[in-house]
């Protein structure tokens, strides 16, 4: 059974009361990447953690975090992997996909690049890469920004979307 909801053919989602729904899966964290987070004590250290071990807990070619910062906006951080949007390039929320993520606080995976029209998912595809998952950065019902990653051979599978729906709601109590 799959909770995720097919907004296309393409583009499916998951909002955070659906990850209640998928209990009977166990997503495993590392220990020491939950002490780390625990004992950092600014967002730039939350961050640094972060980016270092997303590596170590998903296979992706490029991942980042998108925190809102002016009005209608977007920026990139702690980006890994695939430079195909620089970190300096602001991302208006109303035509990005992390900006959707952001805006309805749903987790959100888009199987082919290709066919999307969001202009993230648009630079994404120019820089060779063809799938991406989203995740709202969640706690106490505010979000802090989104945890992204991408890949440029397969799509994501429904563990995979429910493993980064964890990471980023741990990341965001860590931003609070």
């Amino acid at each position: 059974m799959s909770f995720l909801n097919h907004d296309t053919d393409n583009v499916w989602s998951l909002d955070a009361g659906s990850f209640f729904d998928y209990q009977h899966k166990l997503v495993g964290i590392s220990p020491l990447f939950v002490m780390s987070l625990a004992q950092s004590r600014t967002q730039k250290e939350v961050l640094s953690v972060a980016s270092s071990w997303l590596s170590r807990l998903m296979s992706w070619d490029r991942a980042s975090i998108a925190l809102p910062t002016q009005q209608g906006y977007m920026t990139l951080h702690a980006v890994e992997g695939n430079q195909a949007i620089p970190r300096s390039i602001p991302l208006p929320i109303d035509f990005t996909l992390v900006g959707q993520v952001y805006k309805q606080q749903k987790l959100m995976l888009c199987h082919d690049l290709a066919l999307e029209t969001y202009q993230d998912c648009r630079m994404l595809y120019e820089g060779g890469l063809s799938s991406c998952l989203d995740a709202p950065m969640l706690y106490r019902g505010k979000c802090y920004g989104t945890l992204n990653i991408a890949r440029t051979d397969t799509s994501f599978a429904l563990d995979e979307a429910m493993h980064l729906f964890a990471l980023a709601s741990l990341i965001a109590m860590n931003l609070d």
